[in-house]
């Protein structure tokens, strides 16, 4: 699991260093779109920017590609990505398509808790794969999204499982309070 923005693209060119003489069905690859690295404004562009992590990947295919980090459910519908996710369907490009949601920052008020986020993501249809935080800070909004995956068959990758940044994070403000 990869995305364009790591290292500037320098993650996909390491991983596909390493996986290129290896037999490739054997791995499981997947890579993410940024919204960091420049908006989804065309499908396109999209296409342009998928062939190019396939070429830092030296592969003619990735299993999974990824909406990175969707804030909002305006990302999940975005017409240019599903249109081009289609397409690079149609041409053996990529066999699944995802989405992954960091999270919120929920004393920044956000206007869409992750929760809301992926379970538009859910009930829109389109998305095969759903990546999400998953920790003893939100446990209750991850086991809805987890149940609502299994009920609709989407694949499931969880990430943040455990959040040492923030635990160290709210410990050190905890001491300033105390």
């Amino acid at each position: 699991e990869t995305s364009e923005m790591y290292g500037r693209g320098n993650n996909e060119i390491l991983i596909g260093n390493v996986i290129k003489d290896l037999e490739r069905e054997k791995f499981f690859i997947v890579t993410k779109l940024a919204y960091s690295v420049k908006e989804y404004e065309s499908a396109s562009d999209i296409i342009d920017r998928a062939n190019a992590s396939l070429e830092r990947l030296q592969t003619d295919y990735v299993d999974c590609f990824m909406i990175h980090g969707a804030e909002n459910s305006e990302r999940v519908r975005n017409k240019h990505y599903h249109k081009a996710v289609d397409q690079l369907k149609k041409e053996g490009k990529i066999r699944f398509t995802g989405i992954s949601c960091h999270g919120h920052s929920w004393w920044d008020n956000p206007e869409e808790t992750f929760e809301q986020v992926l379970m538009t993501a859910v009930e829109d249809g389109r998305f095969d794969i759903i990546m999400l935080p998953y920790n003893f800070f939100e446990p209750e909004m991850g086991a809805r999204v987890l149940k609502a995956c299994s009920e609709k068959n989407i694949g499931t990758m969880i990430m943040k499982s455990v959040p040492n940044i923030l635990y160290e994070y709210f410990s050190t403000e905890k001491q300033k309070i105390e």
